[in-house]
């Protein structure tokens, strides 16, 4: 019961669950395996560490950003020591530590690990792959919350290349890199500049996806805080009210994820003074927050 291969088949399970998003059930699973690899010993730290970082991925899909924060960091020990310092993996535990980081605020250090992820994937595969798009586009989001929106601007400019050039502008890490080129310019106070690129983001994920699938609704609130910033305010509530139906189609009236769409509904209707109306979607929102 022991044996390293059974490690191996408790992470593809463990694996399964976390690409769910049912990471309560994928935790029970890495536990297991890890257990095993320890007691294979030193020879087997470098799937310890993967395993580790699958783990904390797992808590990270249950909110537990702190717990995934510290089974990161052991995992980038392990792998600094037995890989070095510029490996690949060493790498992808970077990013992932740098997410967390950044979600839990502290985008300084987020940055600094997102610059150190990419500088290593750069020399590894090349200015051009795939893996060094997903470092930019993480990179670029971080950036933006430091208020560096210049710099933000153009290295996520060049995440959508990569992205284009690489995997084409039918996947979906294209259109979703293009979406945060919109917010970057959005960040910058340019709506104009904004628009025209999250409603192309908007036409490519419905012809991925179809007209009214949960994944538009993002771009199209996306969309919308366009039209607000150009004081179009019929506008904008027009998208959002179109973005909420979508989303309460898809993930249920009163779900988590239609929150700050009614919120911005009601600061629409602030806008064109129809003042019960927003606190009643103002209210709406709250109670579901």
């Amino acid at each position: 019961p022991l044996h390293p291969e059974l490690a191996n088949s408790l992470m593809h399970l463990g694996n399964l669950f976390s690409r769910r998003w049912e990471g309560e059930k994928a935790i029970p699973f890495y536990e297991r395996a890890v257990v095993i690899l320890e007691r294979a010993g030193s020879g087997f730290d470098d799937q310890r560490a993967i395993l580790l970082t699958s783990k904390g991925v797992a808590y990270r899909r249950t909110g537990n950003n702190r717990k995934a924060k510290e089974l990161y960091e052991e995992a980038l020990t392990i792998q600094e020591r037995v890989l070095g310092p510029d490996h690949p993996d060493v790498a992808s535990t970077l990013n992932n530590l740098a997410m967390v980081l950044g979600e839990r605020g502290d985008y300084t250090t987020s940055v600094r690990l997102h610059r150190r992820a990419m500088a290593i994937r750069e020399k590894a595969f090349g200015l051009n792959h795939e893996w060094v798009g997903e470092s930019a586009n993480n990179l670029a989001s971080q950036l933006g919350y430091l208020g560096l929106y210049v710099e933000a601007l153009a290295i996520q400019e060049r995440a959508v290349q990569i992205f284009r050039d690489q995997l084409g502008t039918d996947h979906q890490r294209y259109w979703y890199a293009k979406l945060n080129l919109g917010i970057a310019y959005l960040d910058m106070g340019d709506p104009a500049g904004a628009l025209p690129i999250c409603q192309d983001v908007v036409a490519g994920l419905r012809k991925r996806y179809g007209q009214a699938h949960g994944q538009t609704c993002y771009a199209l609130d996306a969309q919308a805080s366009c039209h607000f910033g150009l004081k179009e305010f019929d506008k904008a509530l027009e998208v959002y009210t179109e973005s909420l139906q979508i989303g309460e189609a898809d993930y249920g009236a009163g779900s988590y994820e239609t929150a700050d769409t009614i919120q911005q509904q009601g600061k629409c209707l602030i806008a064109l003074g129809r003042l019960d109306e927003a606190v009643e979607r103002l209210n709406t929102s709250l109670a579901i927050w």
